[in-house]
């Protein structure tokens, strides 16, 4: 189950139409940003429970959609 609402959120955030390059690659960004903190959470904490994952790679859920001017 954990890995089926990772693979959504991660569908989720690779629509992120801002770009950022990493390894050579170009990714989109809070796509990008979500690896590296499940990779933060992966390096502090290896035994977290399913929801600290969830939580830590969806926190920037499709972020461009609300500006921070909003």
């Amino acid at each position: 189950m954990l890995q089926h609402v990772i693979a959504l959120i991660d569908e989720a955030n690779s629509q992120d139409p801002n770009q950022q390059q990493h390894n050579n690659k170009d990714w989109p960004k809070e796509r990008l940003y979500s690896e590296r903190m499940t990779d933060m959470l992966n390096r502090f904490q290896p035994d977290a429970d399913e929801l600290m994952h969830i939580a830590v790679r969806a926190q920037h859920i499709k972020r461009w959609c609300s500006p921070r001017s909003d």
